[in-house]
């Protein structure tokens, strides 16, 4: 018997055995059809959507110099601009910060008409429902995880109560823990190599609400970024505005003593009195010069500060999604019709392998 005859001896032998068990792979098959059937129609639904901006540098330029007079005053000014801004490699760890997750859980969602705005928190502790998927796999799957959250758990929130720490020192209870699980989940970003855009992207199972966090997430974030890029323009801002009040007391206070001291010797004309006179004149003057060139500074830093702010070019902007993202029902009907497939043949070619060895073996 040669090769060919052999190979089709085996696709005889293969195609006979599926004939004969063509029931039980009908059986697998129509069973884990249902099964499929289950998990499409009771996985919980979820929209996404998501916004495109690119981060704007500005063009950084100093704000200018005061002269010896506010140097007088203390106040040295260098270059105003702050030509670092945050890396974009760092933008997923700022939405990951405990921080970050602390302020978008507590910020309203968008509402639909007639509704009550609500927050991510208030979402997710009152309302939301996980759902009979969701509570299979909690109790079936994840019930030794359930256990050992518990017992790890206990106790926690009562035990950091009783610390007195500094306050940049974070701690997080079980709840806010479980909380901000949810909310890694439920957002995403990703940044582009080609041309630095930025993608943030939220899911949720209601699409008001989908769109409702993506468009937190954005602004928050673009709120970082702002804060972070204006922090040392906006902390000399406030600088020269201190010194300015200072400036502006002596000033007043020279002014006064000026005018005092000319009402009350109007027809003195000795040489003391016109030194005295001379000499409070100049304080006055010094004084005013570092006052008015202060004014002058402030406007000046106030513009820097705009013009260090970063400006965001929205390419994509957030909308309300109308399809589900998930469950994608054919696919998942799909993905067990060929696992029952699988499975039933795996069952019969191990029972016809395994009687085959037993009756050789006897």
């Amino acid at each position: 018997m040669n090769q060919e005859e052999t190979e089709e001896i085996d696709l005889l032998s293969i195609f006979k055995t599926l004939i004969d068990n063509k029931k039980t792979i009908i059986k697998f098959v129509f069973v884990f059809f249902l099964l499929g059937l289950f998990f499409a129609i009771f996985t919980p639904k979820k929209f996404s959507t998501s916004t495109v901006f690119i981060p704007q540098g500005s063009s950084n330029k100093g704000g200018g110099n005061l002269g010896g007079l506010a140097a007088l005053a203390g106040v040295s000014f260098g270059s105003s601009g702050n030509d670092e801004g945050i890396p974009l490699s760092l933008y997923s760890e700022i939405i990951n910060s405990v921080p970050f997750q602390r302020k978008l859980v507590k910020l309203p969602l968008l509402k639909e008409e007639g509704k009550k705005a609500i927050t991510f928190e208030e979402y997710y502790t009152n309302i939301h429902s996980p759902g009979l998927i969701s509570n299979l796999k909690k109790y079936t799957i994840g019930l030794p995880g359930v256990i050992i959250n518990s017992l790890k758990g206990e106790g926690k929130d009562k035990e950091t109560k009783k610390l007195s720490v500094s306050d940049s020192i974070l701690y997080i209870s079980n709840k806010d823990e479980q909380l901000f699980q949810i909310l890694k989940g439920s957002i995403s970003l990703t940044i582009s190599d080609e041309d630095n855009s930025v993608r943030v992207s939220g899911v949720m199972p209601q699409p008001i609400l989908a769109a409702g966090l993506t468009y937190n997430t954005q602004k928050l974030l673009e709120s970082y970024i702002i804060d972070f890029k204006i922090e040392k323009s906006s902390s000399k801002l406030g600088f020269i505005k201190e010194r300015y009040i200072e400036a502006e007391k002596v000033y007043k206070k020279k002014q006064f003593q000026l005018a005092n001291y000319q009402d009350r010797n109007k027809f003195l004309t000795s040489a003391k009195s016109q030194t005295r006179l001379a000499n409070l004149q100049s304080e006055y003057n010094l004084a005013y010069s570092v006052y008015s060139e202060l004014a002058k500074q402030i406007e000046t830093q106030q513009i820097q500060v705009k013009e260090d702010t970063p400006v965001f070019t929205i390419i994509k902007p957030v909308s309300v999604p109308n399809v589900k993202t998930e469950p994608k029902g054919t696919i998942i009907i799909s993905a067990w019709l060929f696992l029952g497939v699988f499975l039933s043949l795996l069952v019969i070619f191990g029972k016809k392998y395994y009687f085959d060895l037993k009756s050789r073996l006897s």
